[in-house]
């Protein structure tokens, strides 16, 4: 199917591999081949080639390009790639038996030459429309190794030079048209080599050693091919720039070197005089790359997580510029906007007499900006650089001014504060600490380090932090005097007696930075009462980050992390620059410039914000430009995606959650006509999370729990203003850590039981279950307890409960029904304490997925195992009725959903042989049937979200064109049989025309075909290509693949055809020809088996001791 979307998707499928072509980009999306336009913001078009298979390499040929998966091939014409308006049918493909990991086409001829992953080169003559291959010659290398990466160089057979990389960690030299002798040899690396590239008679590699290295290539343009020795090639130099495998590399038009990998950074390179040189390195935080190719001068990243991202090539330099001003006998200095106010030690300006030190606003003010000269029991203020705006004298020395937009605190050695509107020359109030500090003890002085004023009716009301971890706070009247001081001592534990670095003020909601990295929000009432909202780390991804400030818009937090200064955007997680700078113990200023989250083309290296710190009596002024990569697909995650769950689904969005082994918890948001796809909020997680579920509340949003490593669960609940802003620091979390044991938590499910209660079951590793009680409070948030009227249940036989669902009857009743790893299924009532209602044995495998199904008084569950089966019960009141067993899936079920159709039960499965499948079974003959079979995109899918959107089958859409027939649109009119003989049946390409098998291949007369759908019989077509086939070529019965179908002429004159696709084991292909299995060879019973070895071992000790002792006795 072809789709043309302006949009961006939900990426979640790997990139391997991109091409050019015409100006476009073509790059590999799992088994979609993705054309984006570069010249327009990216427009894409998508078209599905191999299903079930990721596309690892695309090659340019005449008239269009051939596309490899892991074991086919397929050709796609021009007409196909760019031509937007028309529908094309899906092409062709070929399967081997092999990898096929590279391919070239020789010029003015119609062969190309296959490299397969075992070191092996074959010739083939081709023709396309439809795409055939004939195999002319074929050469296997004399050295057994399998390949990781190559490079053909040739415009012919007989010029043909392979260079591969091994696994061995060997670079390798063939000409396969004088035999599979090794020619050269490349040594140098230690570890697998991933990626090689040839740039002015210039060979690159690296590998799994995290090595770059270059060597003069100069040898491949005439390879000695009359010598028996392999010619050895010394590396001329190598360099180590990466802290994780790299994946790719490639190179520009002026021989800049590009590498990339699982660390997320890609380095610049270059060669002067035969020596690597790195010159810039580039986080790009969008998971590992896989794929990195220059196109039209833009660098284009892909991902393994699905992200793809461009940016111009001359724009990969420095992120900053450094100026350094230095000027003798600098104690202080401040800056004003474009300006830098300094304080000397020994000034003749008689304005510095007696001035000790400097003040300034906050750094997330940018109008008007205040700056104090402090004295001992003076002070002077100036306002945007303006001359001095007010001066005032006190009665006692000043400890410490600070400033908030325009008002300034003067805390003197008397303790008392006098509050100041410098705008207005005039005096607020007076504030006395002296109470407060007495209560607690405090005789030295204390510090502020930061304040914070809320206009609440007629009054104010102030907190300021200080440096011993202290907050403090008052509401007063305008002009009062002897304002007395209160504060809270569970605020104060939120910051373990460090320094609280910013308290700001934001959209009514009082937000505080402490030194000990934690982030807290707190709410102020008409009460006078402050309540803490949330309380955690400011930035958890960033182990030991100090936040010191927000940004104006509160968007980022920057800070330092060991001796580096950090901009960070809270939102998502990333890091928008990085300057080191020495650490946080330097005096040091941030200033943002307008419009500095603003990103247009062209504005890349646009200053945007100024970084000053003072060293060794200079100040060193750092320009930054606050680069972000400009992506065109996004990813979900940038790791593995562990699970998702439903927020809520209307007509046209759906909203789902899912959680990732990168620690993030996303909201994302999908449009169903559009497919438009965004991110609406990110959280952290602290734990890796295991699972998560979700609940609507009453008031509005939702209550998400997750489960995570180290026996954690975490809830948090979240509010429809979080979900528009995306400000995850607003949303209320509970932690719940549980005592005695750290087991991970392996499954929950929760289930409401009142307006503002949830009772959830939590699964752990070492097999028990706990209750935890969920209380819900618009104004107080969230909290988590242990139901302690329900004792742990504890697992059988060492086993785990791996799935849990629980659900709340209409009488108040609560159930809780387990999977267990043993195969059992447990089902228990709660009223008041758990009663075991009843226990049911599966089978044999470990149980591995469970689904259920409320439909009115109606409730049915469905339980998936590691055999790949899938059993349905129905539940009736307290006893369960097995229904059904499903067989079709060849690995562990790993999601399973339910879904009820009239009548009609609707069986959903997705397991680890990547395969989805559905089934319906008919609740009044108990008669189950199964409907289709679908080979996904995606490599070890660990859930299933089903939606109740009217399309096929939920989130999967099935495109109902001519030209692109699925099964979906044809199930009713072609009944399969309930236990498929094949693991995967699917119908796909409307017109095939032969019979082909994987490699090589074999033309065979098709079958006659039906004249209609209806009256098609799988069944017996299987059975007839089988016999007709294996037993005419007589080949050993073992996996194969087969292709067969014909066109056909209805009464309309339409063409009209079927296409099967079966994958077939040994055993069922025996039982189908009706060919005996061989008899198992008889053997003893494994007692008696046992039994003689131990008698053999007790006769050769007793032997061995004689000689010993005979030895011992007749040498004495």
């Amino acid at each position: 199917s072809i789709m043309l979307s302006n949009e961006p998707k939900m990426s979640i499928c790997r990139r391997l591999t991109m091409e050019e072509r015409n100006g476009y980009l073509l790059c590999g999306h799992g088994s979609c081949l993705e054309i984006y336009n570069l010249t327009t913001a990216g427009s894409k078009t998508s078209i599905r080639l191999l299903p079930g298979e990721d596309i690892h390499r695309i090659q340019n040929c005449e008239g269009g390009v051939l596309v490899l998966g892991e074991r086919s091939m397929t050709y796609v014409s021009d007409a196909q790639l760019f031509n937007e308006d028309r529908k094309a049918d899906v092409p062709a493909s070929i399967y081997f038996d092999d990898h096929p990991l590279d391919v070239t086409v020789f010029d003015n001829t119609q062969q190309v030459a296959l490299l397969f992953g075992t070191y092996s080169v074959a010739l083939y003559d081709y023709e396309v429309s439809p795409l055939k291959l004939t195999m002319k010659q074929h050469v296997r290398s004399e050295r057994f190794a399998l390949i990781l990466s190559s490079i053909l160089v040739s415009s012919s057979w007989d010029d043909l030079v392979v260079i591969a990389g091994t696994m061995d960690g060997e670079i390798l030299v063939t000409v396969p048209s004088t035999g599979p002798v090794i020619r050269a040899k490349f040594e140098g690396h230690r570890g697998m080599i991933f990626g090689l590239d040839l740039c002015k008679d210039r060979l690159y590699s690296i590998a799994d050693d995290r090595c770059l290295c270059v060597w003069d290539a100069k040898i491949l343009d005439s390879v000695p091919t009359d010598s028996a020795c392999v010619k050895v090639i010394k590396k001329l130099d190598a360099q180590f720039g990466h802290a994780a495998r790299p994946y790719s590399i490639c190179h520009d038009s002026d021989g800049n070197i590009y590498t990339a990998g699982d660390d997320e950074i890609v380095c610049k390179w270059i060669v002067e005089d035969d020596c690597l040189k790195m010159l810039y390195q580039k986080e790009v935080q969008a998971g590992s790359i896989r794929a990195i190719r220059v196109v039209d001068e833009k660098l284009c990243i892909a991902s393994g997580s699905g992200a793809l991202a461009t940016v111009p090539v001359n724009e990969l330099a420095e992120d900053f510029e450094v100026r350094c001003t230095s000027i003798p006998d600098l104690r202080a200095f401040a800056r004003m906007r474009d300006r830098i106010q300094c304080l000397q030690e020994n000034s003749c300006d008689e304005f510095q007499r007696g001035i000790r030190s400097l003040a300034r606003s906050p750094l997330y003010v940018t109008s008007p900006i205040i700056l104090a000269y402090i004295g001992d029991m003076f002070c002077h203020f100036f306002i945007d650089e303006r001359c001095v705006w007010l001066k005032c004298e006190f009665g006692s020395h000043i400890l410490s001014v600070t400033i908030c937009e325009k008002f300034a605190l003067v805390y003197q050695t008397d303790r008392t504060g006098v509050l100041l509107d410098v705008a207005n020359q005039e005096t607020i109030a007076v504030l006395d600490f002296s109470g407060i500090l007495s209560s607690y003890g405090m005789k030295s002085h204390i510090k502020i380090t930061s304040m914070a004023l809320i206009m609440v009716e007629q009054s104010m009301f102030i907190m300021v932090g200080t440096v011993s971890g202290h907050v403090f706070f008052a509401k007063f009247a305008a002009n009062s005097t002897d304002v007395s001081m209160a504060s809270t001592r569970k605020l104060n534990a939120c910051f373990e007696a460090k320094a609280i670095n910013q308290v700001r003020n934001y959209n009514e909601n009082i937000f505080l930075l402490g030194s000990n990295g934690v982030l807290v929000l707190c709410k102020y009432d008409a009460n006078s009462s402050v309540e803490v909202i949330s309380a955690g780390p400011a930035c958890p991804w960033l182990r030991g980050f100090t936040p010191c400030s927000f940004s104006p818009d509160n968007k980022f937090i920057f800070g330092f992390h060991a001796r580096n200064f950090y901009v960070v955007d809270v939102r998502n997680g990333d890091t928008l620059c990085t300057v080191p700078c020495g650490g946080i113990h330097r005096q040091w200023y941030f200033t943002f410039c307008d419009n500095y989250d603003v990103l247009r083309e062209g504005e890349v290296r646009l200053h945007r914000a100024t970084f000053d710190f003072l060293r060794k009596g200079s100040i060193v002024s750092i320009d930054l430009y606050l680069k972000r990569l400009p992506f065109l697909e996004h990813c979900v995650h940038r790791t593995q995606v562990v699970g998702v769950c439903l927020l809520d689904e209307t007509d046209e969005t759906i909203r789902a959650i899912t959680i990732g082994a990168d620690y993030f918890i996303r909201f994302s948001q999908m449009q169903w006509k559009t497919g438009a796809w965004s991110i609406l909020l990110s959280l952290y997680n602290p734990s890796a999370p295991t699972c998560v579920r979700s609940s609507s509340l009453p008031f509005g949003g939702c209550v998400i729990i997750a489960g995570g490593e180290k026996g954690t669960v975490t809830a948090w609940m979240v509010g429809t203003k979080a979900l528009e802003d995306g400000n995850s620091y607003t949303v209320r979390s509970a932690l719940y850590q549980r005592s005695g044991s750290s087991a991970r938590v392996v499954d929950l499910d929760v289930t409401q039981v009142s307006n503002n209660q949830h009772l959830s079951a939590v699964s752990y590793a070492d097999g028990q279950i706990e209750r935890l009680n969920l209380y819900v409070d618009e104004d107080r948030g969230v909290r988590l307890e242990k139901e302690i009227r329900y004792p742990v249940l504890a697992s059988p036989n060492l086993s785990i409960f791996s799935k849990v669902a629980t659900w709340t009857d209409v009488d108040g009743t609560v159930y809780l029904c387990a999977a267990s790893t043993s195969g059992n299924l447990f089902l228990w009532k709660s009223a008041e304490k758990p009663e075991p209602i009843c226990t049911i044995f599966v089978e044999r495998c470990g149980l591995s997925a469970l689904a259920f199904l409320c439909e009115g008084t109606q409730r049915w569950l469905a339980v998936g195992s590691e055999s790949g089966t899938v059993t349905v019960f129905a539940i009736h009141g307290a006893t369960l009725e097995k229904l059904t067993t499903l067989t079709y899936h060849s690995a562990t079920i790993t999601g399973v959903a339910i879904q009820l159709n009239g009548k009609e039960l609707q069986v959903l499965s997705v397991a680890l042989d990547c395969r989805f499948a559905a089934y319906s079974i008919d609740l009044n003959t108990k008669q189950a049937s199964f409907l289709h079979a679908v080979p996904l995109d995606v490599r070890d899918p660990s859930s299933l979200l089903v939606t109740k959107v009217p399309c096929d089958f939920g989130i999967i859409r099935w495109p109902r064109g001519q030209s692109a027939l699925r099964i979906a649109a044809i199930t009713s009119e072609m009944p399969l049989p309930l236990r498929p003989p094949t693991p995967l049946i699917q119908v796909s390409s409307p017109t095939p025309s032969e019979v082909r098998f994987k490699s090589p291949p074999y033309i065979f007369p098709p079958p006659t075909s039906p004249s209609s759908l209806n009256e098609f019989d799988p069944a017996l077509l299987r059975e007839y290509i089988l016999r007709d086939a294996i037993l005419k070529q007589q080949l050993r019965i073992d996996e194969l693949s087969i292709i067969c179908g014909e066109p056909k002429k209805n009464s309309a004159g339409k063409k009209s055809g079927v296409t099967l696709s079966i994958d077939l084991p040994s055993p069922i292909t025996r039982t189908i020809l009706g060919i005996p299995s061989p008899p198992p060879t008889e053997t003893e019973p494994i007692g008696f088996q046992f039994f003689v070895v131990a008698i053999a071992s007790v006769l050769v000790f007793i032997f061995m001791t004689y000689i010993y002792v005979k030895g011992f006795v007749s040498s004495h």
